[in-house]
């Protein structure tokens, strides 16, 4: 080989191995943008189906695959939003008043649509909740032929104090 074409090998070589370099940077770029999007807070009180559902503020920090947004400290009209596990898992048979009835999707959509927030909804996640005994009134949503209804319940065993809502990724 002569010295024009040990050159223009050594060259070709650093070129490809320098746009290995670059195409792995690129797309760890991309993928940190994907997964780094920060939560945010819904707003203090969004009406759903006719109740004031209210939150409190998140810890800032947190980041998402997506556009989530949390309710802390959640309530309906002034009560804790029921916890139930469905009565076919079997974990707790006294968290399951609801009878996995709860309709907390709805709760996320109307809530970012609130917000002008017309996305699919990816996820709604229980992030703090007990199945442990709840002294005071409790409600959850429920689905019904005309739509959804909330329904109110008394003390009892479970009750949700913060939930997520992720958009789908478009």
């Amino acid at each position: 080989m002569d010295y024009r074409g040990f050159i223009t090998y050594t060259l070709c070589v650093f070129l490809f191995a320098l746009s290995l370099c670059l195409s792995d940077v690129l797309e760890t770029t991309v993928e940190d943008e994907d997964t780094d999007v920060p939560d945010h807070s819904f707003p203090s009180w969004t009406m759903v189906h006719n109740k004031n559902v209210t939150c409190g503020t998140i810890k800032p920090g947190l980041k998402f695959p997506s556009q989530t947004w949390t309710c802390a400290d959640a309530r309906v009209d002034g009560y804790h939003l029921a916890y139930s596990l469905y009565a076919d898992i079997g974990v707790d048979r006294k968290c399951v008043e609801t009878r996995g009835l709860d309709e907390l999707a709805e709760v996320c959509l109307a809530m970012m649509r609130e917000m002008d927030v017309h996305k699919p909804l990816w996820a709604a996640l229980v992030t703090n909740a007990t199945c442990g005994y709840h002294e005071g009134k409790r409600g959850y949503l429920k689905k019904v032929r005309e739509g959804f209804e909330w329904v109110d319940m008394q003390s009892g065993h479970g009750a949700m104090y913060t939930f997520r809502c992720m958009a789908e990724k478009t």
